[in-house]
């Protein structure tokens, strides 16, 4: 497993402010509006991946003057779960806990509620006080998962706030086209945009999101019939109501294989309807 290193705190910070000046979240030390982020939690998040029919939904929003996160988690088809806590890490690395949202030896119910502050943080690594804490949450460098009594490092994990992943595009099965995606999720974790970058292809047809390399095609985000011909970079913003309900799976199922490192980009052509160019996204 990959632990997450303290040198982040500085670009994590630049981010966050950044975040302030478009209105998408803003730095410990200024007075701004309360913001929300969310995290979809499944076991694909989990390091390493757990098989389980559980999942769930959690939203952290932080007070306009940044001195409190209330916390709402909501899980399904979670049995026996122990415990729940906030940790600073990257997507695919695991991290210390930073706050504890849920502990008892009484199995959690399926929605908790609860409230964070300067009283309830724990130092991890360079993150030194709540101020850093919320600045790492903001900038997507943290995340939330629930233990178990059968998986007590975490039966499902959520990474919060905004995630990028990326992919390098290569030829199947001998073709020789080329390109890259990069996904950008939405720190409400409601949206994703995709940029495809493409060479040498030959009559592409459309581009897919899929979850797995043979699994269910969850977004189609490029149709030449609709969107003409494909020009490179191309960059479309989905949501739920972009989702193909055949592939069996709701947004934030389609999220956790995204983000569990399982999504699958293909461009299709004329000549290779099942992908002429392909790759798998991963955290950056």
């Amino acid at each position: 497993m990959k632990r997450l290193h303290g040198g982040w705190l500085a670009a994590a910070t630049a981010a966050v402010m950044s975040l302030a000046g478009c209105g998408g979240g803003g730095d410990n030390n200024a007075t701004t509006v309360e913001t929300t982020v969310r995290a979809a939690l499944s076991g694909l998040q989990v390091v390493s991946a757990v098989t389980t029919t559980a999942s769930g939904s959690a939203s952290l929003t932080i007070s306009a003057d940044r001195t409190r996160i209330t916390i709402k988690l909501d899980t399904t088809n979670l049995t026996n779960g122990t415990a729940a806590r906030i940790r600073l890490g990257k997507v695919g690395a695991t991290g210390e806990a930073m706050f504890t949202v849920y502990e008892s030896t009484t199995p959690m119910p399926a929605s908790v509620s609860n409230t964070a502050t300067a009283a309830t943080f724990t130092p991890v690594g360079s993150v030194t006080s709540f101020g850093q804490a919320i600045t790492a949450i903001l900038a997507g460098q943290a995340y939330l998962d629930v233990s178990t009594a059968a998986n007590p490092n975490g039966e499902i994990r959520g990474q919060i706030g905004p995630v990028t992943l990326t992919a390098t595009l290569t030829g199947v099965g001998g073709a020789t086209g080329s390109g890259g995606a990069t996904v950008v999720i939405n720190d409400a974790q409601n949206r994703l945009t995709i940029t495809l970058t493409s060479q040498a292809l030959t009559k592409p047809t459309s581009a897919d999101l899929r979850a797995g390399s043979a699994g269910p095609t969850v977004f189609t985000f490029y149709n030449q019939t609709t969107d003409g011909a494909l020009t490179s970079p191309f960059t479309k913003t989905l949501d739920a109501t972009n989702l193909i309900t055949a592939s069996g799976l709701n947004f934030d199922q389609a999220l956790g294989y995204l983000i569990g490192g399982q999504g699958y980009v293909a461009v299709n052509t004329e000549g290779k309807p099942t992908g002429e160019i392909a790759g798998t996204l991963a955290a950056q």
